[in-house]
């Protein structure tokens, strides 16, 4: 391997910026789905205890 193929590989495998805020985006949509189904279960509780 040559050191122009060595830096080449180097560079694409880090992530792009739109690939980094896809990520982020990604991990940000999937922790307010999970806040979201705990609200709904302390909900769903709370109107069962009121019943």
């Amino acid at each position: 391997m040559t050191q122009g193929e060595r830096s080449r590989s180097r560079r694409t495998d880090r992530p792009t910026p739109l690939e980094h805020l896809a990520g982020v985006t990604g991990l940000i949509g999937a922790t307010a789905a999970l806040i979201a189904a705990v609200a709904g279960l302390l909900t769903a509780a709370a109107l069962t205890v009121k019943r």
